[in-house]
């Protein structure tokens, strides 16, 4: 069995929206603090041009003593900077962030991409876009276990479900799509394919994350009216975890489906095990059963 999988991104029928889009006003299109980019002033309260540079330094200079945006330093550490008048460290502040502000960045892809996929599954829509690495952690050592102690699963690996990267939406046409591009600027969203004749916008995104979070994400937007993850075609195994509030030394509850012959859009025959897998990596089979069309043939 293999994990090839095809995006059936253009399978309009089969994405299913996970939200409603909030209310026009709510939105707040999302930034990284870059504090010295404070010039120019652009008249509506804001500064900058995404680059802290020499202007931002004179900007800094030439309100020396007073206040207002370049009132850069200290860091508060609860997203405020400034003291009230900008002096000496305000001046050092802008020299000491000169170059490009900051990007979002994703997290650096965990050495197990098996268990790194079924790890943001189990996140949801509210929770988070990356996967702690001690939960990555725990599934992959019960993967491990569970595998050693059932060999014939040692090479049926999980199929995702949807692919991590990438998210298919719809627009309201009618609206300005500032705020959508600004949550594609800030996530640095590689390509954007547009169907215009069904109505849809495929964005596609440079790493891996929780497809259902950033969809959360990508709802806020008014113009956004739904965000469907990009489910995939072919898969076979399945491994399904279940886990008291994703609590990583408690005891988890697997159901895992091997699934074979003809699996293009759902195999035809499957085993199907549900395995207890303790912190400490002990493993109980629960129960073990077989499903399929007559055809099947079943050699375990």
């Amino acid at each position: 069995m293999t994990n090839a999988s095809l995006s059936k991104s253009l399978a309009v029928l089969a994405c299913a929206a996970i939200g409603v889009p909030t209310v026009a006003g709510d939105f707040v299109c999302p930034s990284i603090p870059c504090p010295a980019d404070c010039a120019p002033d652009n008249g509506d309260g804001t500064a900058g041009n995404g680059i802290v540079n020499i202007d931002d330094l004179l900007a800094v200079i030439n309100a020396f003593g007073g206040s207002g945006l370049c009132d850069i330093a200290p860091d508060n550490g609860d997203g405020t900077y400034g003291n009230g008048v900008i002096n000496i460290d305000d001046v050092l502040a802008a020299i000491n962030g000169f170059g490009a502000c900051p990007d979002f960045v994703y997290q650096t892809p965990a050495a197990n991409s098996e268990a790194e996929h079924i790890a943001l599954s189990m996140l949801g829509p509210n929770g988070g876009l990356f996967a702690l690495p001690a939960l990555t952690n725990r599934v992959a050592q019960d993967l491990a276990a569970i595998r050693a102690f059932e060999p014939n699963l040692a090479t049926q690996f999980n199929t995702q479900p949807w692919s991590g990267t990438s998210l298919i939406m719809t627009l309201d046409q009618g609206q300005p799509f500032d705020n959508f591009d600004c949550l594609n600027e800030f996530y640095g969203v590689t390509d954007i394919t547009v169907l215009s004749s069904i109505g849809l916008w495929i964005v596609y995104f440079p790493s891996l994350h929780n497809s259902a979070q950033m969809a959360t994400n990508y709802l806020a937007a008014p113009e956004v009216l739904t965000v469907s993850l990009d489910e995939l075609l072919g898969g076979e195994n399945f491994w399904i975890p279940t886990a008291p509030l994703n609590n990583v030394d408690a005891t988890w509850i697997w159901n895992v489906d091997d699934g074979f012959t003809d699996c293009f859009d759902g195999c035809d025959c499957h085993y199907y095990y549900t395995f207890r897998v303790t912190a400490g990596g002990g493993v109980t089979l629960m129960n073990a059963s077989t499903v399929g069309q007559p055809w099947c043939e079943f050699p375990f």
